[in-house]
Order: structure tokens, then C-alpha cells, then sequence
């Protein structure tokens, strides 16, 4: 029995073929586009690691509130108002927000201040799964935004 149940933990914790692999997709114009934010002549590869970091993590913390909201059945207005999420060089605005979802202004910027603070969340989340300790969460989560900032 001991046997048994010692040979059925393994085969449990096995890797199968491609398991606990991230595969990486080989578009060009994907990864120039990624890079192209730390063309400056200060851009040591420490700095370089730090912003992949923080892309990475935002990026995840993004995909995963789309894949939740589109369980939720609300994709689409996700889709009209991610751009409040981005943080861009191009400030979106709640009326033309209001004209493309077909909601009032008010509506508008309700679902924007909740879909940032589920955004918050969702980061805080993704922050919490690279961290040893639950404490050290604010302090990574700091260190992102500096990390974003210095790069805008």
C-alpha cells in the first residue's frame, strides 16, 4: 500500500510533455514594439529586466480581467473601456466613451472606476503570486509604479 500510494503521488506531480513550459510566440513585430520603450542610452539591462517586468506583469493583470469580465458576459464593455486602463499618451475621454457604449456619461464613468479598482486588484493579485511573503506586496507594487513611471 505504502508502495501504491508513494508511486500515485508521483505520476501526480509528473510534468507532462510541454507542462510547466510558458511558451513564447517568435513575432517580430511584437517584440520590436516591446522593446522599442528603452531605446535611450541609459537602458542597462537591469533597467531593460525591470520594464519587461512590469509590461509582463501589467499585461497578465489585464488578460486575466478580460478573461474574468468575459465570464462575466461583459467583454464588449471591457473592450470600449480598456483604454481607461492603459494609462496612454492619449487621455480617453467619458463622452466619446458614452458615445461608443450608448451609455449615459455618468454610467460611463461608474464602469471605469470600477473596472480600475478591479484592475487594482488584479494586478495586486498577480503581484502576489512573485512575492515570498504577503507583506512585501505594497513594496513590490510601489516599485512597479516607479518602474512605469520612469519609462513614460
Amino acid at each position: 500500500m505504502k508502495n501504491f500510494l508513494s508511486h500515485h503521488w508521483e505520476r501526480e506531480q509528473a510534468i507532462r510533455r510541454g507542462g510547466g513550459y510558458q511558451f513564447v510566440s517568435l513575432d517580430q513585430e511584437k517584440a520590436e514594439a516591446f522593446y522599442d520603450a528603452v531605446r535611450a542610452t541609459d537602458a542597462t539591462a537591469e533597467r531593460l529586466f525591470e520594464l519587461r517586468w512590469a509590461k509582463r506583469l501589467t499585461a497578465l493583470a489585464l488578460n486575466s480581467l478580460r478573461e474574468e469580465l468575459q465570464a462575466e458576459g461583459k467583454l464588449q464593455l471591457f473592450e470600449q473601456l480598456k483604454n481607461f486602463l492603459a494609462g496612454g499618451s492619449v487621455i480617453p475621454s467619458y463622452d466619446e466613451a458614452s458615445a461608443r457604449t450608448g451609455l449615459p456619461r455618468a454610467t460611463v464613468k461608474t464602469h471605469v472606476h470600477r473596472l480600475r479598482q478591479r484592475y487594482r486588484e488584479t494586478v495586486r493579485r498577480e503581484i502576489a503570486r512573485t512575492v515570498s511573503a504577503p507583506s512585501e506586496i505594497d513594496q513590490e507594487l510601489r516599485y512597479l509604479c516607479n518602474v512605469l513611471a520612469e519609462a513614460a
